[in-house]
């Protein structure tokens, strides 16, 4: 949006686009371009990170805390009276005794794979990672670039410890949720945002005594997008 704002006057005009012969501005269509393709890639990685939660039903580390279930008791049985043969299996069959507990709370107890809020962190983060790159490509850029993209994985890294320590989310559902999360973002900035594509210029030198013919050539230049 920075860039767009700075764009002078005269170079406006041809940087807008016609649609539907609507002459739309460079800023609107930069704003798409960038912010839209976020927006894109976000919805992708809420849909994936539900889809998954709902069919896989992972317990989460805090559901013992939360439910404080039993099991067997109705029918007279202890943990005494299973067999070692039972070591193996998962009891389906029990009751939560955690009446203080939310019902919504209890809801989410299965929904630990893979994290929500680390595929979402990590899909921010490492999309505006990405997007440094290709945007602050100036040389005297490179150590706010830097300085950026390090602050963004650090960001990204306090969310993983976060959920890890709270007992909210197991070791592998947050790995799970950032390398989510981290291919959503390399998706959307490279493959539907194509932000790293030289585009070839067209450039018109007009000569300094000819005022009719002109030469036309193209070279390469990174523009990144633009």
């Amino acid at each position: 949006m920075l860039s767009a704002a700075v764009v002078p006057s005269s170079m406006e005009l041809k940087q807008r686009f016609v649609f539907v012969g609507v002459r739309i501005p460079r800023f609107i269509s930069e704003c798409y371009k960038a912010i839209g393709v976020y927006l894109f890639g976000l919805g992708l990685t809420l849909v994936a990170v539900r889809l998954t939660k709902h069919s896989t039903g992972r317990l989460r580390p805090h559901f013992f805390d939360v439910c404080q279930p039993t099991w067997g008791e109705e029918a007279g049985e202890s943990c005494s009276d299973l067999t070692a043969e039972n070591s193996t299996f998962y009891l389906e069959s029990f009751s939560c005794t955690e009446f203080a507990a939310p019902l919504d709370l209890l809801a989410l107890v299965r929904h630990s794979f893979p994290s929500g809020f680390v595929s979402t962190t990590c899909y921010a983060m490492g999309f505006l990672i990405f997007y440094a790159q290709a945007r602050l490509f100036a040389p005297c850029l490179r150590l706010v670039r830097a300085s950026l993209q390090l602050a963004c994985g650090l960001l990204a890294l306090m969310v993983c410890w976060e959920r890890i320590s709270t007992y909210q989310n197991h070791l592998t559902d947050v790995a799970a949720g950032a390398a989510l999360g981290g291919w959503m973002a390399f998706f959307a900035t490279v493959y539907v945002a194509h932000l790293f594509v030289e585009v070839r210029v067209k450039r018109r030198p007009m000569p300094r005594n000819e005022q009719i013919y002109g030469y036309a050539g193209y070279y390469n230049r990174a523009t990144y997008g633009y």
